[in-house]
């Protein structure tokens, strides 16, 4: 179609209220006068060689210019990605938000509960109209390029992690056991015994075990939520921290100190601690526990040696209390 054939269909009068599906390119020459106020063009840009619509390209009746029409709209039931809608608009929004007044200007954002939509105008500068939907296509994509990153760092990371749980998930105890037996010193080597002994604290009824918990000052192995109805549990806190070490040689007395402030910053919210190393425990440690032994916070020490007892007996929650008593009478 040429400019011409363009501009005579535009000023068909029967064609107002009508909605024009056009491609970007077709609109070369084509100035904001030769669009009808009661005219909308559907604009299209070319991905991977398929048309996908952008936006409406209108006439502004205050000023001979243009008005670009952005309308984001997601069914909630048919939503896939991680990372919820509404949080995915509201980081559009921002973006939008940061941009008022500098030719972006927000219309609506609403969320019916079926559907959420958000809705803004883009005002190109220029006369030309093939020249405004390049203006706009690249301030809409600078508007969404956030939303887009997280969402697909969320995406990502959820793979990964399905991935992970995946892989050592579905490992039984013994062969997760022989794989730290046999796996050379890596920080891989460090993961298989948080999930091993976090697979062996889901065997205690009552335990809610949560993986990797990080505040703003520092990270936690393994938070255990004690929900116990066994009385020698029930008489502890909620919380019991749990920290896993696979290192190349026995444990010291700076990474135990590390663990106990940790269970100090907890506010009174614990007083029981588990401290795994597969390695074992160096001589300082027996002295640090000494001065730490006339208040009420208890840790209990377990190796290596502890963890494949549990497997072959097939009960955690006894050794444990073994170790406990063992942490008691230090």
């Amino acid at each position: 179609m040429t400019l011409a054939q363009l501009k005579a269909r535009l000023a068909d009068p029967t064609n107002g209220g009508k909605t024009f599906v056009l491609a970007a390119g077709e609109l070369n020459g084509l100035a904001s006068i030769d669009i009808p106020s009661a005219v909308t063009l559907l604009v299209c840009e070319t991905v991977e060689g398929l048309p996908t619509p952008r936006g409406r390209l209108k006439r502004s009746l205050a000023a001979e210019s243009f008005i670009f029409e952005v309308t984001h709209s997601e069914l909630l039931s048919t939503w896939e990605r991680p990372l919820s809608p509404h949080s995915f608009f509201q980081l559009i929004m921002r973006a939008v938000s940061g941009h008022q007044g500098r030719n972006v200007e927000f219309v609506r954002l609403t969320n019916d509960g079926q559907r959420i939509e958000l809705a803004y105008n883009i005002h190109p500068p220029g006369q030309d109209a093939a020249e405004a939907c390049a203006y706009a296509f690249e301030v809409n994509r600078k508007l969404v390029a956030s939303a887009e990153r997280i969402a697909d760092e969320v995406d990502r990371k959820v793979r990964d992690e399905e991935r992970r749980l995946t892989k050592w998930y579905i490992s039984s105890l013994p062969s997760l056991l022989e794989r730290i037996e046999s796996e050379p010193a890596s920080a891989g080597k460090g993961e298989i015994l948080e999930v091993f002994v976090a697979r062996l604290l889901e065997t205690i009824p009552g335990f809610a075990i949560a993986a990797n918990v990080r505040t703003e000052t520092e990270e936690i192995d393994i938070t255990v939520t004690n929900r116990s109805a066994d009385q020698f549990w029930k008489k502890e806190r909620q919380i019991i921290p749990v920290e896993c070490k696979n290192l190349s040689s026995r444990c010291g007395k700076n990474e135990l100190v590390s663990f106990k402030e940790k269970l100090i910053n907890r506010r009174g919210r614990c007083r029981l601690g588990i401290f795994v190393s597969w390695n074992g425990f160096a001589d300082t440690i027996d002295k640090e526990l000494l001065r730490t032994s006339s208040g009420d916070l208890v840790i209990i020490l377990v190796d290596g040696d502890d963890l494949r007892d549990a497997v072959a007996n097939a009960d955690f929650s006894v050794k444990l209390m073994e170790l406990w008593g063992a942490a008691v009478l230090q």
